[in-house]
Formats: structure tokens, C-alpha cells, sequence
């Protein structure tokens, strides 16, 4: 093993030295270095074998070398991916370069005789425009090739600053959430949901921040995919159940004995019996009635669960926690769902309430939603509401409930008592 890593370094050392002294023979003029990654060749190793699927990057490599020949520098990098480092004249000259770099994977490909689809996905990096620094641009190739992975709608990327500066934010946020739980920086804000009937706050939806040091309250938006992507989601998620619920009995037992508490589950929480004797050993520890818990999952979570998690769900309505589908609407087209999950009630996404007054199809689309879930006997909550007119527009469709800055934005433990108590519309 040793003496294999010793081999990768070796030959890692020696594509870079190739690639930097090909560059500095040219540093007088412009360059863009393209980072290119047949996204396929892992599945085919699977299919075809190693030996087939090396064959393969082999034969696409030197189709790309033929196509370009002498004109630009093309090295292997890695094992799926390959560079391509082009002199242009002007940015626009990116784009066409690139152009004909995709018409090479245009063509048909052949494994064993069977006839594949070739796909990749490519990262532009600029000499001297974004560096002076030869590997930096290289560095830079690869960051923008990962934002285009991370797109499934774009083919390539063209790297820019900000791109590195949310690397940077990404690695600061890695290094110092792990010890945010542990120092109990992460903390709950509420944010007030009003049933429109009685013009009353009947709950509150429990929602994440992070008390930093240094910067102060951050919004989930600054370090949730994040701890998705790192695993720490699980922990965290863990603690907003119990923190959620340890203060939903403290109110009950304080004077607010119907406030009712919304909290969102991550897809990965939903992770079988471990989960649901959390759940259970929570609510006994606190002593909440589950009448009064819901437990918000996402309309894109919803479409792609399996048999077991859905299974899992339905064993946390039966112990009599109500099931809401958060950011309903957003996969309008797919209402078979509503059959299968014991669903209790939706919630419309903001992004329709926000066009409510300007917009007749996301006034339409609105309207049927609220609709749909009178037929279908589910409670319905309008999100994000901000505005007079808005509020308007959702008590004329008859849409019972709602949340939004219109009342209150999300408040600590402290100001609830205060807030209920001077609440008025």
C-alpha cells in the first residue's frame, strides 16, 4: 500500500511539473485550463470492469487529443478526469473552446460492443485573469468543476472569486460547528403560527440558529447543508426535538396549555426504530402530549422515500404525532403521495405567497392548494407571509392558518410569554 501511494505521488508530482513547465512557456499570453470529469466512469467500472472502463477514458482521451491535436495541452489528472490547457485571446473564447470540447463526447462510444452515453462536466479557470499563480488556476478549474457537479442543470462553470470565498466560509463553518453543540451555541428561536378563525396563535414552529461567538446569530441558511453533508445533521436534529419539546411543556405547564410546536425532520433523521425510541423516550422525558407535536418534512423528501421510512412515519401519526408536508407546492405536478402518506396537513411554500399579488397562475395554483386540502380533510398553513394584501388574498380562499413576518419574526424562549401576551392583529 505504501508503495502504491508512493507511485501516485510520484506520478501526481510529475503531471504537475509537466503542467507547469508547459505554462510558464506561455505565462506571456492567456490561458483557460479546463478541468474535465466523465461523471459515468465509476458506474461503468461496475458494468464493464476496470480494465473496460480504463480503455474507455483511454480511448475518449486520445479522441480529444485528435480533435485538438497540436493546439492545446491535454494530461490525464486523476483517474475520471483529464485537462485541457487552451491559449484564447478574450473570455468569449472560453465558451467556444468549450463548445468544441462537448462535441468530442457527442459521438458514439463503444464498451464490449455496447453502445454508451458519455457525460461530463467541465471547470474553467482564466490565466493571469484569475491568478498569476499557475496552480492556483488549476486549484480554481477544480473548485468551479465542483459547483458544476452540484448543478445538475449546467454542463460547466467558469470559476470566479466568490465561489472561493464560500470554500473558505465552508472550511471555517467544518472547523467550528463540530464544537457548537457541545459549547451549546446551537439555540431555538419560535416563530408565532396564527389560526385566522380567531385571530389567535395556536403554535410555534421551532427553528434552528446558531449563537456564534464572533458573528452573532446565524440563520440556518449559513450552516444547514453543511452539517447535512457531514453527518452532524443527526445530532443537531436530535437536539432540536428535545430542546423543542423540553419548551413546549414549559409553556403548557406556565400558562399556554394549547400552544401546539412544529418541528422540522431532516430526511436522514427518519432512519428507522433507533429514531422513533428517541422520539418516544423524548416525549416520556418531558412528559408532552403528542396531540400537540408536529413534525414538518419537505415535499422533496416526501417524493423520494422508501417503503421503510414511510412505514416509519405512519408509526409516528399512530403514537398520535400529526404529519405536515412542508414547502407544499414546489412538486405541484405529483399529488399521488397524498394517498399514501398519512398526511395531517401542508404547508404552501412562500415562494407562491410571495407572487400573490402580481401573479394570476401562482394566485391559481394557491387556490387549488387550499382547496385540495379541504377535500382532503388536511389542515393548510400559508408560510412567509409578509404583507396586508397577502393576508388578504389567504382569508378570502379560506386558508385557516398562517405564518410569517406579517405577525412576528422567529423570537427567543424569553419573548414568547411577552409576545403572547401583547399579541394582538
Amino acid at each position: 500500500m505504501e508503495i502504491e501511494n508512493s507511485y501516485e505521488k510520484k506520478s501526481m508530482k510529475s503531471t504537475l511539473k509537466k503542467y507547469e513547465k508547459y505554462c510558464l512557456k506561455h505565462k506571456s499570453g492567456k490561458f483557460a485550463v479546463y478541468m474535465i470529469e466523465i461523471c459515468d466512469l465509476k458506474f461503468y467500472n461496475y458494468i464493464f470492469g476496470y480494465e473496460e472502463s480504463y480503455t474507455l477514458f483511454q480511448t475518449i482521451l486520445e479522441k480529444v487529443r485528435k480533435k485538438f491535436q497540436d493546439k492545446f495541452y491535454i494530461f490525464q489528472f486523476m483517474d475520471c478526469r483529464f485537462v485541457v490547457v487552451a491559449e484564447q485571446l478574450s473570455r468569449n473564447d472560453v465558451y467556444l473552446i468549450e463548445k468544441e470540447i462537448f462535441d468530442v463526447f457527442r459521438r458514439k462510444f463503444y464498451v464490449k460492443n455496447q453502445k454508451i452515453v458519455v457525460h461530463v462536466k467541465i471547470g474553467v479557470s482564466l490565466y493571469p485573469d484569475d491568478s498569476e499563480d499557475l496552480f492556483k488556476v488549476l486549484r480554481y478549474s477544480d473548485i468551479a468543476l465542483s459547483y458544476a457537479k452540484e448543478n445538475n442543470k449546467i454542463e460547466y462553470e467558469v470559476f470566479n472569486k466568490s465561489m472561493y470565498d464560500e470554500i473558505l466560509r465552508k472550511q471555517r463553518v467544518i472547523s467550528e460547528i463540530g464544537s457548537a453543540l457541545s459549547n451549546k451555541e446551537l439555540i431555538l428561536f419560535y416563530q408565532p403560527q396564527v389560526n385566522l378563525k380567531n385571530m389567535e396563535v395556536y403554535g410555534f414552529e421551532a427553528l434552528i440558529r446558531w449563537n456564534h461567538p464572533v458573528r452573532g446569530i446565524l440563520s440556518p441558511m449559513y450552516f444547514i447543508d453543511i452539517i447535512e453533508q457531514n453527518g452532524m445533521i443527526n445530532d443537531v436534529g436530535k437536539f432540536v426535538i428535545y430542546e423543542a419539546c423540553r419548551q413546549l411543556q414549559e409553556w403548557h405547564t406556565s400558562g399556554y396549555p394549547n400552544i401546539s410546536m412544529s418541528i422540522n425532520i431532516s430526511e436522514s433523521q427518519i432512519n428507522g426504530q433507533e429514531f422513533l425510541n428517541f422520539v418516544k423516550y423524548v416525549l416520556e422525558k418531558n412528559g408532552v402530549e403528542t396531540k400537540f407535536l408536529i413534525f414538518e418534512i419537505t415535499e422533496r423528501i416526501v417524493l423520494g422515500l422508501n417503503e421503510e421510512k414511510l412505514n416509519l412515519i405512519k408509526k409516528l401519526k399512530d403514537i398520535g404525532i400529526r404529519i405536515f408536508i412542508d414547502d407544499f407546492g414546489t412538486k405541484y405536478s405529483n399529488l399521488d403521495y397524498l394517498n399514501a402518506l398519512p398526511v395531517d396537513g401542508i404547508k404552501i411554500d412562500k415562494c407562491f405567497i410571495d407572487r400573490l399579488e402580481y401573479s394570476q397562475k401562482d394566485l391559481a395554483i394557491t387556490k387549488n392548494i387550499i382547496s385540495l386540502a379541504h377535500e382532503l380533510n388536511l389542515e393548510v398553513i400559508a408560510e412567509g407571509v409578509e404583507k396586508q394584501e397577502q393576508l388578504k388574498y389567504l382569508s378570502n380562499m379560506r386558508c385557516g392558518k398562517v405564518q410569517g413576518f406579517i405577525f412576528q419574526k422567529p423570537i427567543s424562549s424569553n419573548e414568547v410569554d411577552n409576545f403572547l401576551k401583547n399579541f394582538k392583529v
